[in-house]
């Protein structure tokens, strides 16, 4: 990233060196806070609207500081109708939590592109497009407003699955058009 320290002693305290790196990726930065990785020689560093790491992990994140993002993640065991997991991750100035390994199908991928394709060209998307769900995986996206240039989200996840009584936890951000364009794309790559 331009203009920041490549040196571990005078770095900010949310970059963290992760040492030699030999895979091809040559990543050699981190963001402590929200995990994107880059190399110090990138010109442009880090981004702050949708961003697909090098692993393939997608990230919304609004100008407040909130964001969401999915990630590839190992199942503990094979689940038999639901080839993906994903760890959801949702962030907001006060805390960051993360559910691991939920079990999801590539179906409820391509439905979240369209549905950030739709919501980016929508006037008033809150109107015109539904929200969007996997059930099993207890992960909801629904839209609440929008501006010309901002669409209103509210990600709610179910905190424990098999709980006889549901919880919810969630994250309601303003995301730019731009990054649900972004992000749209980007989700091909969680997809096996």
């Amino acid at each position: 990233m331009p203009g920041l320290s490549t040196d571990s002693n005078t770095a900010p305290d949310w970059v963290t060196f992760t040492g030699c790196v030999t895979d091809p990726l040559r990543v050699d930065r981190v963001c402590g806070a929200c995990g994107l990785a880059w190399r110090a020689d990138e010109a442009a560093g880090p981004r702050g609207t949708a961003q697909v790491s090098r692993r393939g992990d997608v990230r919304l994140t609004g100008p407040g500081g909130a964001s969401f993002a999915l990630m590839r993640a190992q199942p503990a065991a094979p689940h038999p109708t639901r080839p993906l997991s994903l760890d959801v991750e949702m962030l907001s100035p006060e805390r960051l939590v993360r559910f691991l390994a939920r079990p999801t199908t590539p179906d409820f991928i391509r439905e979240l592109e369209v549905f950030c394709i739709e919501a980016a060209a929508a006037h008033h998307p809150e109107q015109s497009v539904s929200g969007v769900s996997d059930n099993a995986a207890g992960i909801t996206i629904d839209i609440t407003g929008s501006s010309p240039t901002t669409v209103d989200l509210v990600v709610t996840v179910v905190v424990a699955l098999g709980a006889d009584v549901r919880d919810h936890d969630h994250v309601h951000f303003e995301a730019e058009r731009a990054s649900l364009i972004g992000a749209a794309h980007d989700l091909r790559g969680l997809l096996p």
